[in-house]
């Protein structure tokens, strides 16, 4: 057995470029999730069942999920900077809209764009993540990423709400499109162009297929993306009901959950910060397979406890720093098998997560709407999770790069002719 390549220093420009992408990601987490605390405002403001009021966030997942997979051949074709800041300009204008409606009809259309927004802008970010960063410091890199993404999605939910309880429904969608008006400065400035990764000269519809095609060619990118798919069901269907939990089962206020959520969210941060470090030292598979049975027996104790609060919490603190520690390593591990084709293959990953996000959620809202309990959800949850072991175990295996001493230098892009 051979020794472990030392990793090469770490290049300030490069880290700098992380932190810019990273802000990027973490306006989309915060976007994605901070309606759902504001729905019972909104519904009342334009006079809609309350029902009705979680297909604001269905719609930003589903838009994100159908149309995510065409952006990322765009990233590989068209340059990352180019479908970043046009990401970036969509995103904006949807959110800044969704603060401006005054209709639940026109409010569905501006999720729309805003998750079409995001759509084209979170391909380009890990996409450009794993182009400027080389393999054995990539996982450490993305897990930061990751990290930001998760945890800024879980923080949207109680920053929501404190914001609708003490000013308005709108003021959480102004504020975030004011920091992707910054954001978009920034990247402008801070991130260097560089020529596609692909650049072969032939129809838009040969090239769409050519890069599936591409990204595709490692068999374990079929087994990963399912993998995702099973980690988001599993995760995202539990998470999205731990309000009822506590509130139905405790008693709890919405402020008090909000508080939960929070500390939460910072056990899932950290779960991806060392999951990353993790997967670079150890190999994604291992890390993978030990989060995914870690969440599966988190999740079946946390929804059957019933009694203690604090035992309640704890178990879920650790549940989420088994989520994070997996789905770095998910994300870094789909961004190595297919280098000529990244941008694709983590465009297909995003899609692959919002569709878990959507079966979990519904096949949670089913049980819960036939009066099942919620150790039942736990269960279900859980045995999606555990069907990814044998998966990431049997059936994938890892692309071995050539270390780089350092990440390569960004190359202008060719003027136009």
């Amino acid at each position: 057995m051979s020794a472990p390549v030392p990793a090469a220093p770490a290049n300030p420009a490069t880290g700098r470029l992380i932190a810019v992408l990273a802000a990027a990601a973490g306006l989309v987490g915060l976007d994605s999730l901070v309606v759902s605390p504001l729905i019972p405002q909104i519904t009342a403001h334009t006079h809609t069942a309350l029902g009705l009021g979680g297909f604001l966030v269905t719609v930003y997942a589903a838009v994100y999920a159908v149309f995510g997979p065409l952006f990322g051949p765009v990233s590989d074709r068209w340059g990352r900077k180019k479908t970043l800041l046009t990401g970036l300009v969509v995103f904006l204008v949807g959110t800044a809209l969704t603060g401006t409606g005054s209709s639940f009809a026109a409010l569905l259309g501006f999720r729309a764009v805003a998750g079409l927004g995001a759509a084209i802008l979170m391909p380009s970010v890990f996409a450009l993540v794993s182009d400027s960063v080389p393999p054995q410091r990539r996982g450490a890199a993305i897990g930061l990423v990751v990290g930001t993404l998760m945890g800024t999605s879980v923080i949207g939910v109680p920053l929501g709400a404190f914001a609708a309880n003490g000013l308005s429904w709108r003021v959480p969608f102004f504020a975030i499109a004011a920091l992707a008006l910054i954001e978009l400065a920034v990247v402008r400035l801070a991130v260097p162009s560089a020529p596609p990764t692909r650049q072969i000269p032939v129809g838009p519809f040969t090239a769409f297929r050519g890069q599936f095609k591409a990204a595709f060619a490692e068999r374990s990118v079929a087994f990963v993306l399912f993998s995702s798919l099973l980690w988001w069901a599993g995760n995202q269907g539990l998470f999205a009901n731990t309000g009822v939990f506590y509130g139905g089962i405790y008693r709890l206020s919405t402020a008090e959950i909000g508080w939960i959520v929070l500390l939460t969210g910072a056990a899932g941060f950290a779960g991806n910060t060392l999951g990353g470090r993790l997967a670079d030292r150890l190999g994604k598979r291992p890390v993978i397979a030990t989060a995914a049975g870690g969440a599966a027996v988190t999740m079946v104790v946390f929804s059957s406890l019933t009694g203690t609060l604090a035992a309640a919490i704890a178990v879920q603190v650790l549940w989420s720093l088994f989520f994070g520690l997996g789905q770095a390593s998910l994300t870094t591990l789909v961004s190595e098998l297919s280098p000529k084709a990244r941008g694709t293959a983590l465009s297909l990953n995003g899609s692959a997560q919002y569709s878990g996000m959507m079966l979990g959620t519904a096949i949670a809202a089913l049980i819960l709407d036939h009066g099942g309990r919620f150790v039942w959800i736990g269960s279900v949850s859980a045995l999606f999770c555990a069907l990814i072991f044998p998966i990431v175990l049997w059936l994938v295996r890892e692309r071995r790069e050539e270390p780089a001493a350092a990440a390569p230098a960004p190359q202008p892009e060719p003027s136009a002719p």
